[in-house]
Parts: C-alpha cells; sequence; structure tokens
C-alpha cells in the first residue's frame, strides 16, 4: 500500500491547478483500486482544501443578514445545518444552510433562509456578544449581550425560559461539551468569571484573579472541570472548579521549557511572588482554543501574537511557535480563531480572522501561512468565524458589516473540476473514461506479470 503523506500531497496541490487536478486524479484511481483506506483518502482530500480555499457562494447568504456587526455564529453539531448569528443590532437568527439546496431544500431560495428571528428588545436590548447552541441537543441555545444578561432559549418556541443579570457587560461565555456538567462560564467588564447552573438556575461559583476586565473563557474538552481563561490583563488562568483555590496555573510566556519553574521557590503558583503580574500575552488576552486532545491551548492577543501552549509539562510551556507578523489585533474584544477538527486532517489548522479584513489559515505544527483569503482591498474587519463541518473544509464569518461569507474549497468537487482542464482539453467525462481506461491498464499489467 503506498502512504499518502499529507505534506506531500499538500506541497503538490500548490504547485498549480493542473498538478493539483492530475494528484487528486491520482489519488481517485488508487481509491478504487482499494489501495487506500476511505477514511485515508477523506483525509488527503480534506487537507487539499485548505491550500484551496476561496470565498464562495455555496451556500450563499442574503447580503445584509445584519443591520450591523456580526459578533458571533455558531452551528449546532448534530447535523451541522442550523447556523446562529448574533449582532450589534440585538438580534438573533436562525440560519437553515441546506435552504438553498436545489433537491433536498423545501424552499424555493438561491440564497440561506433566515427560519426564525429573535427582534431587539425581545432578543436583548443591547448588541449579541455570543451565541451558543447546547452541544447534544439543537432545541436550545444560549446567548450573553451587552445589556448585562444570559439569556436560555426554547428553539420550539422561541422563547427564553430564563434570563441571569450579571451586572456586568458580558464579553464572551461558554458551554462545556464533555456532557457531565451544565455550567456556563461568563467573561464580563467585572474581575470575576461567573459559573452559571443551567440545572439550578442560579450562579454556582465565582472565580476571583483578573486584574481588569474577562475576555475570554474556554471550557477543557476532556474534563468537564477544568476551564481557562484570558483578560485584559494578558494573563492566561487555568482553574480547576472543584477546588477551593480555583487557579491552579497561570501561564508565562517566558516559560519556554519544563525546567523553567514558575516560581523561584516552587514549582506551583502558590509562593511568595503568587502577586506579581504573570503575562502571556504583552496586551488584552482576547482569543481562546483548546487543542481537541485537551493537550494544548492556542491564545491570542492585542500584542498581534499566536501562542501554543503545552500543557504536558507541570505550568505549561510556550511552544515558541511563530505564525509570522502579519496578524492584526487591536480591538478589546473577545476574537477566537477557528482550529480545524483534528479528526479531519493529518496536520491542524488555525485559521485568524485579522483585522485587516483578512483570514490567515496557519499550520499548528510550525506556524507556517498556507493560505491567505481576501475579497479585496477594502474587505471589512470579520468579528467572528465558524466552521461548516462534516470534512466540508468549509467555513462561515461574519464581518463589521453584516455579512456572512462563506469560504471554502475552490471547487465543489474539486477532484473533477471542469474549469481545470488537461493540455488535450479534456471535461469531466473524458477524465472519467481515462480513469476507467487506466483501471483497465493497470489490471491488464498486473495480470501480464504471472
Amino acid at each position: 500500500m503506498e502512504n499518502y503523506t499529507v505534506a506531500n500531497k499538500t506541497a503538490t496541490v500548490i504547485q498549480s491547478p493542473e498538478a493539483f487536478t492530475r494528484n487528486m486524479h491520482s489519488l481517485v484511481l488508487d481509491r478504487i483500486l482499494g489501495k487506500i483506506r476511505p477514511l485515508e483518502f477523506s483525509t488527503v482530500l480534506t487537507e487539499a482544501h485548505y491550500t484551496n480555499l476561496t470565498h464562495t457562494n455555496n451556500p450563499e447568504f442574503p447580503v445584509l443578514s445584519h443591520l450591523g456587526a456580526i459578533n458571533t455564529l455558531s452551528l449546532e453539531r448534530l447535523e451541522n445545518r442550523f447556523l446562529l448569528s448574533g449582532g450589534a443590532d440585538a438580534v438573533i437568527k436562525i440560519w437553515d444552510t441546506r435552504s438553498c439546496d436545489p433537491v433536498n431544500s423545501p424552499y424555493d431560495s438561491d440564497k440561506v433562509v433566515t427560519v426564525a428571528l429573535i427582534p431587539k428588545k425581545v432578543a436583548h436590548t443591547f448588541g449579541v456578544s455570543c451565541v451558543k447552541w447546547w452541544p447534544f441537543d439543537n432545541e436550545m441555545f444560549v446567548s450573553s449581550s451587552f445589556d448585562h444578561t444570559v439569556k436560555i432559549w426554547d428553539t420550539n418556541s422561541m422563547e427564553a425560559v430564563h434570563a441571569f443579570d450579571l451586572e456586568h457587560r458580558l464579553y464572551h461565555m461558554d458551554l462545556s461539551s464533555t456532557g457531565q456538567q451544565t455550567l456556563v462560564a461568563t467573561a464580563s467588564d467585572f474581575p470575576l468569571i461567573r459559573l452559571l447552573d443551567l440545572r439550578t438556575t442560579s450562579a454556582s461559583h465565582t472565580l476571583p484573579g483578573h486584574r481588569g476586565k474577562v475576555l475570554a473563557v474556554k471550557w477543557s474538552p476532556t474534563d468537564p472541570n477544568i476551564l481557562v481563561s484570558g483578560g485584559s490583563d494578558g494573563e492566561l488562568k487555568l482553574w480547576d472548579i472543584r477546588r477551593s483555590n480555583c487557579c491552579v496555573c497561570r501561564f508565562d510566556m517566558y516559560r519556554t521549557s519544563e525546567t523553567h519553574p514558575i516560581a523561584p521557590t516552587d514549582n506551583r503558583i502558590r509562593s511568595e511572588n503568587e502577586g506579581r503580574a504573570v503575562k502571556a500575552h504583552l496586551g488584552p488576552l482576547n482569543g481562546i482554543v483548546w487543542i481537541d486532545n485537551g493537550a494544548g491551548i492556542i491564545t491570542t492577543g492585542n500584542d498581534e501574537k499566536v501562542r501554543v501552549w503545552d500543557l504536558e509539562p507541570k505550568g505549561g510551556v510556550n511552544k515558541l511557535t511563530n505564525f509570522g507578523p502579519l496578524i492584526r489585533n487591536k480591538y478589546l474584544q473577545n476574537l477566537t480563531p477557528c482550529l480545524s477538527p483534528a479528526t479531519e486532517t493529518e496536520l491542524q489548522y488555525l485559521l485568524y480572522p485579522s483585522d485587516n479584513g483578512d483570514i490567515f489559515v496557519y499550520r499548528v505544527t510550525d506556524g507556517k501561512m498556507v493560505k491567505r483569503l481576501s475579497r479585496g482591498p477594502k474587505t471589512p474587519r470579520s468579528c467572528c468565524i465558524e466552521y461548516a463541518g462534516n470534512h466540508s473544509g468549509t467555513y462561515y464569518t461574519g464581518n463589521l458589516e453584516g455579512e456572512i461569507s462563506t469560504w471554502g474549497p475552490e471547487a465543489a468537487h474539486p477532484i473533477i473540476d471542469n474549469h481545470v482542464h488537461y493540455d488535450n482539453n479534456e471535461g469531466g467525462e473524458d477524465v472519467l473514461i481515462r480513469i476507467q481506461n487506466e483501471i483497465e491498464a493497470r489490471r491488464i499489467l498486473a495480470d501480464s506479470e504471472f
């Protein structure tokens, strides 16, 4: 069996569209012959998507999805179909991303259709800062707003079943994906993290420790008791909510090896120097992403740096991954990048919406930029990004002008693309015939060897 390494395939894809097409045809042929397994085939194909991303209209959203900036997007993971959006216009919408499918859609529309809308003052009185689907049920979602409230919504009635008033503007929130607890972690302009219990509809924990606004919170994908947070003080903290002294680690950007202690006298943060500021970024920290296996964290900050943290050593280590000088990140608001699923590709990719309107696609392993996405020199800044799921290599972004954009592979079916031809101007049907001929030729050659 041939070993299809993603690095080799990706290098081939970058050469030219013609080389990419030939490479994909060879891949299809080997899959038909059974030389590679279906999962390997899907992995290599999805990997190829990331070097061929572009702005696409599959699916296409209305020109003005919101009357103001789109602050947050969330796609439910049961069907990867219904997309939540929340904007500065204090409106929440639910979109059916398959509504423009000409075969399976019940709607007569060439654009994505809004299937539910919660208007201003019913949803929130000020801008919506974050929306999240309940991870295991698309009949419930949670929203937070600058009007100081967190609301729980029933999608059957499209009504709020409960509202928490936290008395401070909320920048971000997160739900645990483990299914072992029902806590909502909230980040506000008060230096405390509030944990809200959806089961009892009360605040269960308060986590003090930041020296300014809390801009980002994220639950561990593997441990329901572990939470990380980042704030305007540039600190990144890891919390274990089972402990009385919940903060178990503060990450230091200057700690680049396991042998470098966290404090002069102890490898734990509880030392005589505990009160000193330990910075993860030289500016507000406004974005946090967990590595899928819970062994690492990726953070972003207003110092325009992206840092990768290894959690295997006690106290965490800055891996010093260099993502280059192109990132722009100057706004004091949550901006969470998007990490491709580890199960879909051999290498993971980080998609980062920069303040200049570009979206950068980086390899997480070495920080190399593999793609720079842009719609032109005056592209408005994207405020949020969400993955479409299901090996699609497609992403949704919301920008300052109320537009939802789709970014995906250059061709809907990149293996056989009628817009890319061989030198003899073969079309899609000719390519299929040639593949069948190659299969027959290989079989004849194999028979002749006996």
